[in-house]
């Protein structure tokens, strides 16, 4: 893995954090159709993701905050029924061997104008940073709660939304050939 890092500051979010999670290769893999991580686009005032895209942003005191006191961003995404997509949320790092991520992320899907999650997530595998794996059941808006872990943890992240990868082909068996074991590691 490429080394890079990032120090989180409060000058704001520039592309430096991008480029930076592209080369500590915390990027990747990006979800289907996503742009990658040097692309992203900073935060817009109105916190809307489109499919395909990602964004720029940071987790500060102006956020607000959730019910435990955590801050938060909220960001509007509008889904088609039976689309399947993968957000992904990642934080900048700070430098180390092997760098260390400037907070741990948690991501929440929910229904516009619904407080329940449809889904949530705190670290994918072998990472801090967090994604979610969802389908569709109904057109609609959808709101994707991106926020630390830790209620006063803060920095800088990027958010991608994409298609999930296509998973693994199955291997075909032959009829009546079939063999194996089953033990206590399977």
């Amino acid at each position: 893995m490429a080394s890079g890092h990032i120090v989180n500051s409060t000058s704001g979010v520039g592309a430096a954090l991008a480029l930076a999670l592209v080369a500590a290769g915390l990027a990747a893999p990006s979800p289907a159709g996503a742009q990658p991580a040097g692309a992203c686009a900073p935060a817009g005032a109105e916190r809307r993701i489109e499919f395909g895209t990602c964004r720029r942003s940071s987790i500060d005191a102006n956020d607000p905050r959730t019910e435990d006191g955590t801050r938060h961003e909220d960001w509007r995404i509008r889904l088609q029924r039976g689309q399947a997509v993968q957000i992904d949320m990642d934080a900048a790092t700070v430098a180390g061997d092997p760098p260390e991520p400037v907070f741990d992320t948690f991501l929440e899907l929910r229904r516009a104008g619904v407080d329940e999650p449809v889904a949530s997530n705190d670290d994918r595998p072998s990472s801090l940073d967090a994604r979610i794996r969802y389908t569709a059941p109904e057109a609609g808006d959808y709101v994707v709660r991106a926020r630390p872990l830790a209620p006063d943890a803060r920095g800088d992240y990027v958010l991608r939304v994409g298609a999930p990868p296509s998973p693994p082909p199955v291997a075909a068996l032959e009829p009546g050939r079939v063999s194996g074991a089953v033990d206590a590691g399977a």
